[in-house]
């Protein structure tokens, strides 16, 4: 997420809600002491995909890589003023290299607060 974050701010016409991960294989990646201890000691105890990548799963049974393990992305967006659907898609096709190096295979749009409604015109 903070990848997308970078390039979305507040002010811009979309922004990013969350990330969903489905459709895990073989599961999902599993962490361990590893994986903590160096966040810990090395990246401010903030857990980065690049730590992820340097240790194996920590499921006892599985020694896969975080690589090994796949799955889909599914980005939520939300809209920050009425847009056409022109607006909307120019939007999406500037992140659009981003979706294919982070494996994001869907885009969905939910609704804002109650002061935050904004919709499709």
């Amino acid at each position: 997420m903070a990848v997308f974050s970078k390039i979305l701010k507040e002010t811009d016409v979309i922004s990013i809600v969350g990330i969903v991960e489905e459709n895990h294989e073989p599961h999902p990646f599993n962490l361990d002491g590893e994986h903590t201890a160096y966040a810990k000691d090395t990246n401010e105890g903030i857990l980065e995909e690049f730590i992820l990548e340097m240790f194996p799963c920590g499921l006892d049974d599985c020694k896969l890589s975080y690589k090994e393990h796949t799955h889909e992305r599914k980005l939520m967006l939300q809209i920050n003023k009425d847009l056409t659907k022109e607006q909307a898609q120019e939007e999406l096709v500037k992140m659009h290299p981003l979706f294919k190096e982070h494996n994001v295979f869907r885009v969905a749009f939910v609704e804002g607060e109650d002061d935050k409604k904004f919709k499709f015109i």
